[in-house]
């Protein structure tokens, strides 16, 4: 896995909404340690660009159908350990359906900024 120091992280957008896949590009594009390398607008389309792709970290929209952010969130770290996964949303949710998913952190969309994104990259196990 990349790390901050040596090279930079290579990060896939998911949001089957366009604004918030532009607000994802733009976090990204002001988090010089980051580089964006896909976006996806659902689930299914999100296991296909990480294994394309195969990056770091998923920024994961929780809510998009008929593969929800926690259903995908499940495949992509049982079939690619070494990607970390964000859950976001913009509303709040229950941590506790984040148990067993396997994500890094659940994160407001309204919360994500380039120093709260370091601070997740910096504090995964």
């Amino acid at each position: 896995m990349s790390s901050i120091g040596n090279a930079r992280i290579r990060v896939v957008v998911v949001d089957d909404e366009a604004v918030f896949r532009a607000v994802g590009r733009s976090l990204i594009e002001a988090t010089p340690e980051f580089i964006l390398v896909g976006e996806a607008d659902s689930g299914e389309g999100a296991l296909e660009r990480i294994a394309e792709l195969s990056p770091d970290l998923v920024l994961m929209d929780y809510r998009m159908g008929p593969i929800d952010g926690i259903a995908a969130t499940r495949a992509i770290v049982e079939r690619h350990p070494g990607t970390a996964v964000v859950v976001m949303s913009a509303e709040g949710l229950d941590e506790s359906m984040l148990c067993g998913c396997g994500a890094l952190a659940f994160v407001r969309k309204q919360d994500l900024s380039p120093r709260r994104l370091r601070q997740l990259w910096a504090d995964r196990p």
